[in-house]
């Protein structure tokens, strides 16, 4: 779990999800002698995939500047992704199997720079006008 104490050097929205993933296993602490709350968290890297609101969330918006070449180029970064499908599938699970119980998962099926992600959405898109990024930038 990444340290909420770190101050500025966290951006916001991850702060975010590791302040909800420490309240979630404080709350089970704390309230331990009154109930056994089990706890599982669902820790995704970039998320991708087919979405189900049209616009305006992180992994998508990141998408959109890609595809509407909204940068110079792309930074050479490189990130874990995961189908959002398979973070659906491991909420499932969590709360399905047994031996989740009291677990941290976290979920990466693959690491890309974003150069590889923009030759991926030109090909996919491209044939639809698309023409996304693909220039790393130095």
């Amino acid at each position: 779990m990444s340290d909420s104490s770190k101050g500025p050097h966290i951006d916001g929205y991850s702060r975010s999800k590791t302040m909800a993933e420490e309240a979630a296993w404080k709350f089970k602490e704390e309230n331990k002698h009154i109930h056994d709350i089990e706890v599982v968290t669902i820790n995704p890297s970039l998320i991708l995939g087919p979405a189900f609101v049209g616009a305006g969330f992180t992994s998508g918006d990141i998408i959109a500047q890609i595809l509407l070449r909204k940068m110079p180029g792309v930074p050479k970064i490189k990130f874990g992704l995961v189908d959002v499908r398979d973070v659906a599938r491991a909420h499932l699970q969590g709360l399905k199997v047994p031996e989740a119980a009291n677990k941290r998962f976290i979920l990466c099926k693959e690491s890309l720079f974003f150069k590889e992600i923009g030759v991926i959405l030109r090909k996919t898109w491209k044939h639809q006008g698309y023409n996304p990024l693909a220039k790393e930038l130095p």
